[in-house]
């Protein structure tokens, strides 16, 4: 009589657990095996334990791991489950469908310096902000580039700093980066959100330091 989550739904948390309500009492014994979900297109059924409730109305699914992130997933009743005394079985077998919770994708909502910004000082500490949490364990030095236009090489970093509400990043150079320079930065498409299942898409900016001042020495006689 009733699925949760019901059939088109969305946002299903991955680690829910699938419900089917009958319309009446069902035998326990014919539900093993003859209800389950899939991946839509996959070949093989999740693994999951079936529980059948005290009262013989519903059944609960539980899979043995997380669903994946962002799928289809189809839920299969077949018509051998029969009602509490296993002589009627169910009129036709059902399916339905769900998909399951889908991060946000993230992107960059802002730099600092933003981009092409000049007369930036050689100290800076370059500052990528995000739009969403992230999974610091891809923001790294292998993921983020500090490079002066046209070169290939990485300006060295002393260290890849996370905020601690996961939603920027800050990249520290060894040493101060050259005057009157333009720089590029880069972020590969291995960042991912904090959840590891929407990935950055390649990101780049660039800005200009500043150019060196000059003390003018005079000589008073």
């Amino acid at each position: 009589s009733g699925t949760t989550p019901l059939s088109g739904a969305t946002a299903f948390e991955v680690s829910g657990t699938p419900i089917v309500v009958f319309s009446t009492l069902i035998q326990s014994g014919t539900v093993s095996g003859q209800i389950k979900i899939r991946l839509s297109g996959a070949g093989s059924d999740v693994a999951a334990a079936i529980a059948v409730s005290s009262n013989l109305t519903t059944v609960k699914i539980t899979p043995t791991a997380n669903l994946a992130f962002c799928s289809v997933y189809n839920g299969f009743i077949h018509n051998t489950v029969k009602e509490q005394l296993g002589v009627t079985p169910m009129a036709a077998s059902y399916t339905w469908n769900f998909t399951s919770f889908c991060p946000d994708t993230p992107t960059v909502s802002g730099t600092t310096p933003v981009s092409g910004a000049t007369s930036v000082v050689v100290e800076i500490s370059p500052v990528i902000v995000f739009s969403t949490a992230m999974a610091s364990g891809t923001l790294t030095a292998s993921s983020m580039h500090i490079r002066i236009s046209g070169s290939s090489t990485d300006a060295p970093l002393n260290s890849v700093t996370t905020s601690s509400n996961l939603l920027a990043v800050e990249l520290d150079p060894t040493s101060n980066l050259a005057y009157s320079t333009v720089f590029n930065v880069f972020l590969d498409a291995t960042i991912t959100e904090q959840l590891g299942a929407q990935t950055l898409a390649s990101y780049s900016w660039s800005f200009t330091t500043v150019a060196p001042s000059f003390t003018s020495i005079y000589n008073v006689t």
